[in-house]
């Protein structure tokens, strides 16, 4: 089984998020905002082994780091084009023997400068994130996607729920009924297991991130990396 570590990592010590790599076995690390060249952190994750590649990406605010060559990190493309956005990217691992998965990655717009509307609009729009998602998986001809990044926004927010836009449910027993009957078009559910880590834990945060908002309503605890 494949390990993934999402990081929006915003330091330049390369070496704690080395030794995190390499106590987990990560197979595919994926940084945001990552001040650190590429050069710098390959250095830092082949020590005392060489075992990680830079498998590249086309957007800015994401690097990806595998395991295995590059090889296998295939584009989506759409004839000549490949799908790809300021905010996000997509990558085909095709290893061998194993079922290809279809990775995306994403940095959506920040919620303290954006309005949960154009939030929302950006995921569930005519060409939003939703519709190129759902494009992408057509091309691969599979809908065995892994949704990793920092969305934020919260699994609750009407950009993630909402059945035009990314569909995410808490519970695997929801997620396997693959869609729903509404008025409108549906799209495919995804599986959210994020909601897990809301609220009191005996170990670990009550979320990603806590933020005192001086507006009426203050949620404090918020998880805005996700995973589906």
């Amino acid at each position: 089984m494949l390990t993934f570590l999402f990081w929006n990592l915003k330091t330049k010590n390369a070496t704690v998020l080395s030794s995190l790599v390499r106590h987990h076995q990560v197979d595919v690390v994926i940084l945001a905002e990552c001040p650190l060249l590429p050069a710098t952190v390959l250095r830092a994750l082949n020590k005392p082994k060489a075992e990680y590649f830079f498998a590249g990406w086309d957007c800015d605010k994401i690097q990806l780091y595998t395991r295995f060559s590059d090889q296998y990190v295939l584009p989506v493309q759409q004839g000549n084009a490949t799908i790809k956005g300021s905010d996000y990217s997509f990558r085909r691992l095709a290893l061998p023997g194993k079922d290809e998965l279809l990775l995306c990655a994403v940095h959506f717009p920040s919620k303290l400068r954006q309005h949960p509307i154009d939030q929302t609009h950006f995921v569930t729009g005519r060409n939003g994130f939703a519709a190129v998602l759902a494009d992408a998986e057509r091309i691969a001809s599979h809908t065995r996607t892994i949704l990793v990044g920092d969305l934020n926004m919260n699994p609750y927010d009407d950009a993630v729920v909402l059945a035009g836009g990314l569909h995410a449910v808490p519970t695997r027993r929801i997620a396997l009924k693959e869609s729903r009957r509404v008025k409108f078009e549906s799209n495919l559910f995804f599986y959210n297991p994020m909601w897990a880590h809301f609220g009191e834990r005996k170990q670990g945060h009550a979320g990603t991130y806590f933020y005192a908002s001086p507006k009426a309503r203050a949620d404090y605890w918020n998880v805005y990396d996700q995973v589906g």
